[in-house]
């Protein structure tokens, strides 16, 4: 596990803009952003992230993908916790190295005790970056 992301967030962005043919969702990932986001379709998700519907991005960590998950031994996945509105969101993706396709293995609500899910706190916390842009 890594400390550091191993894609560039803003690479993986700027596919998403392309939509599914530079960017694939698995169906557990468009199952999970049904019910934590409301968005059904690749083309929604995608959508979504390539938007400002994908706010406050924190890279969590990179890590070698699980074997059967289309691993060759050197795949690394990076995950983000984000903001989306109030809800706090966990992204997972990877970039396949024979087809140079972005994958989003994980998109879901990020059910993790953190201080930035507490929403005392994220509140107060959101009005704090919300001044700092003024």
């Amino acid at each position: 596990m890594s400390y550091k992301p191993f894609y560039d967030l803003e690479l993986f962005l700027e596919a998403c803009e392309q939509g599914v043919k530079a960017v694939f969702v698995r169906q557990k990932a468009i199952e999970t952003a049904k019910s934590g986001f409301g968005l059904e379709t690749q083309t929604e998700i995608l959508a979504f992230l390539a938007s400002d519907g994908f706010e406050y991005p924190t890279f969590k960590n990179s890590r070698l993908l699980e074997k059967g998950n289309d691993a060759d031994g050197e795949t690394y996945t990076d995950a983000y916790s984000f903001f989306s509105g109030s809800d706090y969101g966990y992204l997972s993706f990877y970039k396949t190295r024979a087809g140079k396709k972005w994958i989003v293995k994980s998109f879901k609500i990020n059910n993790e005790v953190s201080h930035l899910n507490n929403p005392a706190l994220r509140d107060a916390l959101m009005k704090q970056l919300v001044e700092k842009k003024k």
